[in-house]
């Protein structure tokens, strides 16, 4: 059947009242489709600009009613945008947006918060267990046919889980998901973090950063970078760190002066180091304190792959960015 000439007016107002959502910065540099979002958005009647190139996505900004940010996304860029509903982080760190400018402007930022806890706190564990037990260093020996290896000082260096007091810097959910992980081997749990004061496992003790630094054998960074935690963890804090056996990164490179802890682990007040994260990524070849040495385990901001995380975050992403609209009244609620 024809569609008269009335209908096909109402069908195009129809069309360019629709919410739209930028998908700024998409991911290039590895294989990635946002096909998933653009069938959720389409089964909401959102239409969704995924822009070719930087030149499009400034094009695009203005129109975005919701942002979905995968790279930086800067006070400029925020300012541009004409009726703001809300930016979705497609991570779970929102250091790489400019919170300032988009708090000024009243624009919520939200992130994906879940679909890769599961790993984060997993890789944490790992690190954890396979420094401390020296694996990579004896597994490398394994592996070229070496079984000599009775008289190597770092096998006098692994120390026993169970009784241990692990000390974390920020107790959000990674935290709490790898003080739970870690609850099994029979460790003492001890956390700072000033934005909460309660937490649902009696079992973790909520104390100062003090009394992180200078009472745990272990050292978990689980904190979100933030103005107040970026450099947190400076050369002021190490030098008040002494008999930790071994200190773990999987939040964010920024939260940690990689300068105080070389220092902590060249005089022997830290065991060892095992980082997921650095600042910058990848290292400054011309300043890298710490790549190279025996007593450092690195890993290259992978903890949160897994092949289900990478699956859930299309969903996440999508279902925050639709929250944000019919929170706003711009879809009907459900």
């Amino acid at each position: 059947m024809s569609v008269s000439m009335p209908e096909r007016e109402a069908t195009a107002s129809e069309s360019t009242d629709r919410p739209k959502v930028l998908i700024h910065q998409p991911i290039k540099s590895i294989p990635w489709s946002y096909d998933v979002e653009r069938r959720i958005f389409g089964d909401a009647g959102v239409e969704m600009v995924e822009p070719a190139d930087d030149a499009a996505d400034d094009a695009a900004l203005p129109d975005a009613e919701v942002v979905i940010a995968c790279d930086t996304l800067t006070g400029d860029q925020i300012r541009s945008i004409k009726r703001p509903v809300g930016i979705v982080a497609y991570s779970v760190g929102m250091d790489y947006i400019d919170q300032k400018v988009a708090a000024e402007r009243g624009i919520p930022i939200w992130n994906c918060p879940t679909h890769n806890s599961e790993e984060v706190s997993d890789h944490a564990v790992t690190l954890l267990l396979a420094a401390n037990k020296r694996l990579v260093e004896f597994a490398n020996e394994a592996a070229q046919g070496n079984w000599d290896i009775y008289t190597r000082p770092s096998l006098r260096r692994i120390h026993r889980m169970r009784g241990t007091t692990v000390g974390f810097v920020g107790m959000g959910r990674i935290g709490h998901k790898i003080a739970r992980k870690l609850h099994g081997f029979g460790v003492r749990a001890i956390a700072y973090d000033p934005y909460i004061t309660y937490t649902p496992d009696p079992w973790i003790d909520l104390v100062s950063l003090d009394d992180v630094l200078t009472t745990s054998n272990f050292i978990i960074c689980a904190a979100s970078l933030t103005d107040t935690s970026r450099g947190l963890l400076d050369d002021d804090a190490w030098a008040k760190v002494n008999g930790v056996y071994g200190f773990v990164n999987i939040s964010r490179g920024g939260v940690v002066v990689e300068s105080g802890l070389k220092k902590a682990l060249d005089e022997g007040r830290v065991g060892f180091a095992a980082l997921d994260v650095r600042s910058p990524e990848p290292p400054d070849a011309s300043n890298d304190l710490l790549t190279g040495r025996p007593d450092v385990l690195l890993t290259q901001h992978i903890a949160a792959s897994s092949i289900e995380s990478l699956q859930d975050i299309h969903t996440e992403a999508a279902s925050q960015v639709l929250a944000l609209l019919r929170q706003a009244g711009r879809l009907p609620a459900v």
